[in-house]
């Protein structure tokens, strides 16, 4: 039950920031990570394609952020497209 507050907290904090940095793939990719681990497969898998899509545009970025993000992406989709069936 703690530790489903706290992910939930944490959620509400990531969907905050990412309304006032709209293009931070890395913010849409943690939040999918907590989305997914609080079980919102559905969510989770939204902001993935978010984070996706944002790429491009997110120029603050690191490479090794954006290769990390690039990598990890399809499986984690897979992942949930699974629990989504």
């Amino acid at each position: 039950m703690f530790q489903k507050t706290k992910s939930q907290e944490a959620i509400e904090v990531y969907k905050k920031y990412l309304l006032t940095h709209p293009t931070s793939s890395r913010v849409a990719f943690i939040l999918a990570q907590a989305l997914k681990e609080n079980g919102d497969y559905r969510s989770a898998f939204q902001y993935l394609q978010q984070s996706l899509n944002l790429l491009a545009s997110d120029i603050g970025m690191s490479e090794f952020s954006r290769k990390f993000i690039q990598s990890n992406v399809p499986q984690m989709m897979a992942e949930l497209e699974a629990h989504l069936k």
